[in-house]
């Protein structure tokens, strides 16, 4: 298939003077563009390099002509909904994307709205406020310690080691204004869950499946249980998986993602995130429509374990889509995982 890849690089960001620094981390770099480049071409497909949104808008009668299928991994670049606007002009467009749609994406990328969907479909999720735009005394009511982070970012952008995690509802306050005021969105206080954070890619085809549950570790040792990923660590080395303790009941962590999955309307693959305490409970923390898929993934981890290579795995993900399209080009994956 001729698939059209829709993507910002980190080299494009527009940083202004007010910028964070860590604005640009789900931005790619130019070593994970070559490698997802590389990735589709090897698993036998023509590869149309997009760019972002604006070479889609400018260049959307060309795409519609030279492209069977997108795979979206358009982050935009500002904004807490800028998720949603690649997929809605493709919608626009009649053009077949990989990938959830723009409602989902714009739910998913809205921590404090998906946890009320997630409890509405029965999942555990830490008790939560919303500041600015939500009601002042949540604050509270809320247990502590708790986390305060952007409520519209992802790979802990906006979470800092020693700084977001407050104990008492003037800290929350006060970090939350820091927060709303450099990311320019409100936050999102949640209580803090000591435990184990678990990653669970999913495949959202025609009969979703979760593809494996991993326990996070840092330089290959999962850390205490106080630990939370801050956003210089999300992309270090030193970021790892493996197989979680055997008192979390993976099963269970399964069944749950898929139940929230669906409940959340995503749809081709993604990812639930949660952080399971000490009792065993499966706390839900947030969802991923555009979850890494890149070497350093833990849908790598699940393609390795199942003998795949990389572009078999990128193959996978792009006929989940192609068979949701009803594409004449849609074949099994004969390896399949």
């Amino acid at each position: 298939m001729n698939v059209g890849l829709l993507f910002e690089r980190k080299a494009d960001y527009p940083f202004t003077a007010d910028d964070p620094a860590d604005s640009d981390s789900e931005l790619l770099s130019a070593a994970e563009e070559r490698e997802l480049i590389e990735g589709v071409a090897a698993a036998g497909h023509h590869v149309v390099v997009i760019g972002d949104t604006n070479a889609l808008l400018e260049g959307i009668d060309t795409w519609r002509a030279q492209c069977d299928i997108v795979l979206n991994r358009s982050v935009g670049y500002r904004g807490p909904e800028r998720k949603s606007i690649a997929p809605a002009i493709l919608e626009a467009a009649g053009i077949p994307y990989v990938g959830s749609g723009p409602y989902a994406l714009s739910l998913t990328r809205n921590k404090y709205h998906a946890k009320l969907v997630a409890s509405a479909a029965g999942l555990p999720t830490p008790p939560a406020a919303l500041l600015p735009g939500g009601i002042d005394n949540q604050i509270e009511n809320l247990l502590y310690p708790a986390i305060v982070k952007p409520v519209a970012e992802s790979s802990s952008i906006g979470i800092e080691a020693g700084q977001s995690i407050v104990t008492t509802p003037e800290q929350a306050r006060e970090r939350a204004h820091i927060i709303a005021m450099r990311y320019q969105q409100p936050a999102l206080i949640e209580t803090f869950i000591e435990g184990v954070e678990v990653e669970v890619p999913l495949l959202m085809g025609h009969e979703p499946r979760v593809l494996g549950v991993f326990a996070i570790t840092i330089n290959g040792q999962l850390p205490p249980a106080a630990h939370y990923l801050a956003s210089e660590q999300v992309y270090i080395d030193g970021y790892g998986y493996t197989d979680p303790p055997a008192y979390i009941d993976t099963n269970r962590l399964a069944d749950i993602a898929i139940q929230g999955a669906l409940a959340l309307g995503i749809r081709d693959y993604g990812r639930l995130d949660f952080r399971v305490s000490a009792d065993g409970t499966p706390w839900f923390i947030e969802a991923s429509t555009h979850p890494h898929i890149q070497r350093h993934s833990s849908f790598y981890v699940v393609a390795r374990r199942a003998g795949m290579s990389y572009a078999q795995m990128l193959d996978m993900l792009i006929q989940t889509a192609a068979q949701r399209y009803g594409l004449d080009a849609y074949k099994c994956n004969e390896a399949g995982i």
